[in-house]
């Protein structure tokens, strides 16, 4: 079986499966969010967990009261590694973190391959950490699932929207957007637009571009179809890494949200 082996571990998020599982437990022990209706979407931040993990932490606790009903997760994040036109996929059949392997759906990916701008390209996941970070908060927040795994380079509105379209599915499945927000700002104004860009996405309004957040095409596509299916998206938390390091003059944003 090939496999996406993790390349973050031990930097990003701790490398033994013993310390990854007790920090990722005591994570999700300390958020607060709940959700009386399951979310259909997720959008969390993909640093390193001792600065946001406590922000993704809350969207993903969210989930924990319909664990059961997930069976698919569709993780999409943007290219941070490599120069990517279109959508990459992956060939692999499974995603490793050391809490264990996560399979992929490939079935469902062959599919997506059909679709224009998509192509299966392994490279642009070989040293990614956009998806990794968030594998373990999922093995441990819910029972089994499949993955679809997806990069996201260079791409038109709509081949993202035809891919979100496509994916959808029902109660079973949930779509996990990875994305930080402003990157290399000054405190004050990492803050402000950091709630610019919060409030756009409670508004629905899909005008993001490269200064709101890392994930704008993404989150853009999603919040046109968000309104299309009625979702209502809720802020969950939200800081930034001046809380972490101190340093407000090279400042990121994190948020978390919920969409249901």
């Amino acid at each position: 079986m090939s496999v996406r082996y993790a390349t973050v571990s031990g930097s990003f998020y701790p490398a033994y499966s013993q310390d990854l599982a007790r920090e990722v437990a005591s994570l999700i022990k300390a958020a607060k969010t709940v959700s009386t209706k399951p979310p259909k979407v997720i959008v969390v931040p993909h640093a390193h967990y001792s600065a946001s993990g406590h922000v993704a932490a809350e969207a993903f606790h969210a989930l924990i009261d319909h664990q059961q009903q997930y069976k698919k997760i569709i993780l999409l994040g943007p290219a941070h590694c490599s120069v990517l036109q279109g959508v990459a996929t992956s060939a692999v059949a499974a995603f490793e973190t050391p809490l264990g392997d996560i399979e992929v759906a490939r079935n469902e990916v062959d599919k997506l391959n059909r679709l224009p701008g998509v192509r299966t390209h392994d490279e642009a996941h070989t040293r990614e950490h956009c998806i990794e970070v968030q594998l373990p908060f999922l093995q441990m927040v819910l029972s089994e699932f499949s993955l679809i795994p997806i990069i996201v380079g260079q791409v038109a509105p709509k081949v993202l929207i035809d891919i979100l379209k496509r994916l959808w599915g029902g109660d079973e499945t949930l779509i996990v957007i990875s994305s930080d927000m402003s990157h290399n700002l000054f405190d004050n104004d990492a803050r402000r637009k950091d709630k610019e860009t919060m409030a756009k996405v409670r508004n629905l309004e899909p005008t993001l571009n490269a200064e709101d957040a890392s994930g704008y095409r993404l989150l853009n596509a999603l919040l046109v179809l968000a309104e299309k299916e009625g979702l209502v998206p809720e802020v969950v938390s939200s800081c930034n890494s001046s809380a972490v390091n101190g340093d407000r003059d090279n400042v990121t944003g994190y948020a978390a949200f919920t969409m249901a």
